[in-house]
């Protein structure tokens, strides 16, 4: 995209009244804008010569009808060339369009590669905060989770699904966010467009965008990834109890969720919002145990659990009687916990446990 002032000054630039030359690859609907129901906003993305991708958004009252967005959409179906005028410049790769904005048809010969299919193979070659475009399978699909996000000290929640895609070259892990959380089923085949790599740990991943579209397609066939992404939060395990003890744990603000506390007996003080709340007492099956279970293959997995689940487990063994004893500091409770296989299913992201069972080998 060209990008220039609309001044005739060679030195200084007007950030308030920019052009933007290229082609839209994405727009999207009108939407309610945060806190104020009497304003919604629209943003595309266009493509220009050099293959740069920037954000142009417009924010309009809910009761007015945006011609701007229309012919946008127009080129964006068309695939043809724009030349958007008097547009406010905020960052690198972002822009503010208003009542004064012009878009005229713009002859251009390119076709933007962010839409262009390509295989997962070479999207993993890709840098970070790439645009790209593909057809996979749904391997595998994970839970929803919630996300915290904190921004001067509020927080606020979006939910998270993660699953595995792949093709006939590669697979690879995408995140999809709120508004594409039912886009995809397990098994099914699609055009994806306009997901973005992210990278982490040098690994990379894709996420979803308000720009993303799933579209079905006819099944790719069998689908072999050897190196398939694991995305379930859970692991089962067996192996023996090494050891339990009371589990230490971190006291945060039930308000704004700080970590910098004081606490007493009865409250906790809060250093970061100035709040004092009640310090509730946990009920003493619900106390919260670290317990270490060891592997055939010398693994050790420090885990959490509570200490009605260590009940559960002498009960099965035929021993409910060690239940009212001490179950952290009795020696026999110990030599009896230690002495017997467990089968364990836990969250891999927090370490709690969440099913643990006293392990019976399949006969034959």
């Amino acid at each position: 995209m060209k990008r220039k002032a609309n001044n005739n000054d060679s030195v200084t630039i007007n950030n308030n009244d920019m052009t933007i030359e290229g082609i839209p690859v994405a727009v999207t609907n009108m939407t309610q804008s945060d806190n104020n129901v009497r304003s919604t906003h629209w943003s595309t993305l266009i493509c220009d010569a050099n293959q740069t991708l920037v954000r142009i958004t417009k924010f309009v009252s809910s009761n007015t009808r945006c011609t701007l967005h229309q012919k946008i959409i127009d080129h964006m179906n068309n695939q043809t060339g724009v030349s958007i005028s008097k547009v406010k410049q905020t960052s690198d790769d972002a822009y503010i369009a208003n009542h004064q904005t012009i878009a005229t048809p713009k002859s251009l010969s390119f076709s933007p590669k962010s839409l262009q299919i390509i295989s997962i193979e070479e999207i993993q070659k890709l840098e970070d905060e790439q645009y790209v475009s593909f057809n996979c399978k749904i391997l595998d699909v994970g839970e929803e989770e919630k996300i915290s996000f904190y921004n001067n000290s509020k927080k606020t929640e979006k939910t998270k699904l993660t699953a595995t895609a792949g093709d006939e070259t590669q697979c690879i892990k995408i995140n999809l966010w709120e508004g594409h959380l039912n886009k995809i089923k397990k098994n099914q085949c699609y055009k994806v467009k306009l997901m973005k790599t992210k990278t982490f740990n040098n690994e990379i991943s894709l996420t979803t965008t308000v720009y993303t579209t799933f579209e079905e397609i006819k099944d790719l066939g069998p689908i072999e990834c050897t190196d398939l992404p694991s995305i379930s939060n859970n692991l089962t395990i067996s192996g023996f109890i090494t050891s339990i003890g009371f589990s230490e744990t971190n006291l945060t603000c039930p308000k704004c969720f700080s970590n910098q506390v004081e606490t007493t007996e009865k409250t906790i003080k809060c250093l970061t919002c100035k709040t004092r709340s009640i310090l509730s007492k946990q009920d003493d099956d619900h106390k919260k145990i670290k317990t270490t279970i060891s592997t055939e293959s010398r693994q050790s997995f420090d885990l959490i659990t509570e200490l009605s689940k260590i009940k559960v487990l002498l009960e099965q063994l035929d021993h409910s009687e060690l239940c009212q004893r001490d179950l952290v500091e009795d020696e026999e409770v110990i030599i009896i916990l230690t002495s017997n296989p467990v089968s364990v299913n836990f969250n891999v992201r927090t370490n709690n446990i969440i099913n643990m069972e006293i392990y019976q080998a399949n006969e034959g």
